[in-house]
């Protein structure tokens, strides 16, 4: 709660008056709150909703963080078939594969897809450090 004393403790206190710290998808966009370094979540900017969030949730987990490792791991290599198609333009089947894993890329993305915040960093880093073209 950002502000405790304005808990609401019972049925007639006003619940629209309380500022919880943790993310309510529905009301605010995590990926303004939290970040991630690789696969490792981080609150942006140090900021208590998403710190509050991540510790809460247990987002740090060495199990969430197995699973968000080798998500990206999937994404790495379909960027690595990206990459190489991009410099075997003359080939057919290299183009296919590219073709194959863009599909798969722009599935990961998707908001209802599992750690497409994750991915959609990734994604965004990769353009920036030149790694693929956007």
């Amino acid at each position: 709660m950002l502000n405790p004393t304005t808990r609401a403790y019972c049925h007639e206190d006003d619940i629209e008056r309380e500022e919880p710290l943790l993310i309510n998808p529905v009301q605010q966009d995590p990926e303004e709150f939290i970040g991630f370094n690789e696969y490792m979540p981080y609150a942006i900017n140090d900021n208590q909703y998403g710190e509050t969030t991540i510790d809460i949730l247990n987002l740090r987990r060495g199990d969430l963080q197995r699973q968000r490792k080798k998500r990206l791991d999937e994404f790495n290599a379909l960027l690595t078939i990206i990459k190489k198609a991009a410099k075997n333009i003359e080939n057919s089947d290299w183009q296919a594969l590219a073709d194959e894993a863009l599909i798969s890329i722009r599935q990961m993305v998707l908001p209802q897809a599992q750690y497409s915040a994750m991915i959609k960093t990734a994604l965004h880093r990769s353009a920036n450090e030149g790694k693929i073209d956007d």
